[in-house]
């Protein structure tokens, strides 16, 4: 699927409270991550970054694609976005389409074959519902069997169900007290003949039946029936999606074992040889402890301007990193204190330009220069050609203290406000009287402000409509969290004599 054909581009992790791009989607998550978010087992973890509202994930076949397949998000039905459109998908397709020939084909291979078997006994061939203790639920299993006077379920699985009917399938045989294990067949279009080196074979069903038992998925053929009566037991193939360590990465892909039916371990409904998940763990515990380090070390040395770019990086440095597990919530954690602690060290920054001596006593420019140089790509509203007497004058309508005398203690955030509303005197602050008062609002002073006897006078002044600035941004960056609070960054208490060099300006600096 084109990038541009997806419904939904853009998604809000809830996990982290951050945004990402659907089509990192497959580059972010390993396949076991992503078929337990198909699985939809708990409170859905993703929402659309347009409407924030519920999303599905869906599979599209792409053999270009890591996993072999394309995943997208989509809304249900009955949600209003913009980014919605009308598709048909292929469970709609399937809709209704009655079992085929293979289906009946398997379920008569294991009848056959298990009545050769002894501890074997068949029961009923897809004829008869079995209910739930209080008849609330019911099934018809495929295969009704006995083993050792054990109920067995045999469920032929050939087509595609949605994660959460094999889940429910799974807990009602499981509250039942019955072994639940699901068959697939295996010929040229449904398993391919060299699976264990082309895994782009594997079909979304397997995925959904393996994920929803610790990665394993069972396979039985005319082959495995011949031996299963010439070795008087059962014999399957099973395929486990197993990770190894490789050069202090995980890899992960299939594996092929052949099998008798006693050793599957059946627990809470499922059925598996190896669990893939327990495996898992174990590798990435010897794996964690560098990977976090060099994952904190990049927060340092590259500084990331934002989460997508920087969870990205972790993952190159740290490529057993599991995006949905406990480490990327704390990684996110750390990403937003040093996030913070930069955004406070530039509004440091700024504060110390107006405090300093090149700006105070000379107008020199150069550090607001280098400064906005620096954040250019961000959104702060910290321009090259910011009118930087306008910015002062808000500095200290918010409280901070420019110069021993430049402080609210000599009521100069009251004094500032009158550049802006005599702005026929002082006509470079023409324009920004909105501003000042959006100023006020935020000032911690504000209520001193709003009752000076001199600022009351021209009150009529302050009626006047609304109007953007082009420093309005800057304003809504400056006072938004994590804020810097005025005693932070008092000013030093040596103050140079004013130059008697002659200035280019082209308005009047408080002094």
């Amino acid at each position: 699927m084109d990038e541009r054909n997806f419904q939904i581009p853009i998604i809000i992790d809830t996990y982290i409270q951050d945004k990402f791009l659907a089509s990192s989607f497959n580059k972010l998550f390993e396949l076991h991550e992503i078929q337990e978010f198909r699985e939809q087992r708990s409170v859905r973890r993703f929402v659309c970054y347009a409407c924030r509202q519920q999303v599905i994930l869906h599979a599209t076949p792409d053999e270009n694609s890591p996993h072999s397949h394309r995943y997208h998000f989509q809304h249900p039905k009955g949600i209003d976005c913009k980014w919605k459109y009308d598709q048909k998908n292929k469970a709609q397709i399937y809709n209704g389409i009655k079992e085929g020939s293979i289906h009946k084909k398997m379920k008569q291979l294991i009848v056959d074959t298990l009545t050769y078997l002894k501890d074997w006994e068949v029961i009923d061939i897809d004829h008869h519902f079995i209910f739930n203790e209080d008849r609330t639920e019911r099934a018809k299993p495929d295969i009704h069997a006995r083993y050792m006077n054990e109920d067995i379920a045999f469920e032929i699985q050939l087509r595609s169900e949605k994660p959460e009917t094999i889940y429910r399938r799974q807990k009602f045989y499981q509250e039942k007290g019955w072994k639940l294990i699901w068959v697939s067949a295996e010929n040229s279009e449904i398993v391919s003949k060299n699976f264990s080196e082309d895994c782009i074979k594997v079909k979304q069903v397997q995925k959904d039946i393996a994920f929803s038992n610790r990665g394993n998925w069972f396979i039985f053929n005319k082959k495995l029936s011949s031996k299963s009566i010439e070795d008087n037991q059962l014999t399957l193939r099973v395929k486990i999606w197993k990770p190894e360590i490789n050069n202090n990465i995980i890899d992960y892909s299939w594996h092929e074992e052949i099998i008798t039916f006693s050793q599957v371990i059946f627990s809470e409904g499922q059925s598996f040889i190896s669990d893939f998940h327990e495996e898992d763990r174990k590798l990435k515990s010897i794996l964690r402890e560098e990977g976090l380090k060099s994952a904190l070390l990049i927060l340092d040395k590259e500084k990331p301007r934002d989460w997508g770019q920087y969870i990205q990086r972790a993952k190159d440095v740290w490529p057993s990193l599991e995006v949905s597990g406990e480490d990327t919530k704390n990684l996110k954690h750390e990403f937003d204190k040093k996030w913070d602690e930069r955004i406070l060290k530039l509004k440091y920054q700024i504060v110390r330009f107006f405090q300093s001596e090149e700006w105070r006593e000379n107008q020199q420019h150069e550090r607001w220069y280098e400064i906005s140089s620096r954040v250019s790509q961000y959104n702060f509203g910290i321009t090259h050609d910011a009118n930087l007497g306008i910015i002062e004058k808000i500095l200290l309508i918010l409280g901070y203290s420019l110069s021993r005398t430049l402080s609210p203690q000599h009521k100069r955030h009251i004094q500032s406000c009158h550049y802006f509303l005599d702005s026929d005197k002082y006509y470079t602050f023409d324009g920004y009287l909105s501003l000042c008062e959006k100023a006020i609002q935020k000032s911690p002073w504000k209520d001193e402000i709003n009752s000076d006897r001199s600022i009351l006078k021209r009150s009529h002044k302050r009626s006047a409509k609304p109007t953007p600035t082009d420093l309005d941004k800057f304003l809504d960056w400056f006072t938004s969290p994590p804020q810097l609070h005025p005693s932070n960054v008092l000013p030093s208490t040596k103050i140079s004599a004013p130059s008697s060099k002659k200035k280019t300006q082209v308005f009047t600096p408080l002094t």
